[in-house]
């Protein structure tokens, strides 16, 4: 008896917190060094998000296909006030390197000291879910022989 209740109970919860009519997941975009661009990966993101494929005017989508509303932020790359309370709010933060930083600044890393001051930071005060994205800029792209 005890099992069943929990069990809908469980079931209840999850179908409440899914759906079109429930509060958006917060996705927040962190850059780990100064050179990545995040403007043009959340268009991306959201037009991914967006089933219709509509011009996107706001930073929050509603999408029929994946069952949930999503709101993309993007963390400001030296801010750590601001950063530290983007990630409190956050349901995940996808942390953002660029594939070609370390070839435009000759290091062999692809976080600056800013990026590995605020990783420190987030992991004493706890993360969320996270996820590692690697973007190739279009116009950075290099070309071998």
């Amino acid at each position: 008896m005890l099992r069943e209740q929990k069990r809908a109970a469980v079931l209840k919860e999850k179908r409440a917190s899914g759906g079109l009519n429930s509060a958006p997941r917060v996705i927040v975009l962190f850059p780990l060094s100064a050179s990545v661009e995040l403007n043009s990966l959340g268009e991306d993101v959201l037009k991914l998000l967006a089933s219709d494929g509509s011009g996107i005017d706001s930073s929050t989508v509603a999408s029929s296909e994946y069952k949930l509303r999503a709101t993309v932020l993007k963390a400001p790359h030296g801010d750590l006030l601001t950063c530290m309370e983007m990630a409190k709010v956050a349901d995940l933060m996808a942390f953002v390197a660029s594939a070609s930083s370390p070839w435009e600044e000759n290091k062999s890393n692809f976080i600056d000291s800013f990026g590995s001051q605020c990783l420190s930071v987030l992991r004493s005060i706890g993360l969320p879910s996270t996820t590692v994205l690697i973007r190739v800029s279009k116009a950075k792209t290099r070309k071998t022989h």
